[in-house]
């Protein structure tokens, strides 16, 4: 794909994208958005749920809405949170329910934090899920 000039790419653009390419477009933007068409292709693009949440988003802006990030993040089960301690590796997992750490079923991510360092701590801000 690097070796690719511009009238190839915009032949490759008009491929995928059924029209004519920007006018002003540079080459590194053609070949950026028809390799991201190719390995679509390839692979899949985005998942339905991602797409329709970009539409929204891109809805949202059109209508003048002020976009502000999510204040809380939500953390999956099945994600591994990992943290060093004072020389000492501590991972957690996030379950349904809570948090597992050493095999052990826990509320909060606090709870953990104080159960290793003897000290309160935010949970989320110890295992660097949230900024200070």
């Amino acid at each position: 794909m690097q070796a690719l000039s511009k009238p190839e790419l915009e032949t490759e653009w008009r491929k995928y994208f059924k029209g004519k390419p920007p006018q002003r477009a540079s080459v590194e933007f053609l070949r950026g958005h028809v390799v991201w068409q190719q390995q679509a292709k390839q692979f899949g693009g985005l998942k339905r749920t991602t797409s329709t949440q970009i539409q929204n988003l891109a809805k949202r802006l059109r209508s003048g809405v002020d976009l502000t990030p999510e204040t809380e993040l939500t953390i999956k089960p099945g994600t591994r949170l990992i943290r060093q301690y004072k020389g000492e590796k501590h991972e957690v997992m996030v379950t349904e329910q809570g948090f597992r750490y050493k095999e052990q079923d826990f509320k909060s991510l606090s709870t953990i934090a104080r159960h290793i360092t003897g000290t309160n701590w935010n949970g989320r801000v110890f295992f660097g899920v949230k900024k200070r």
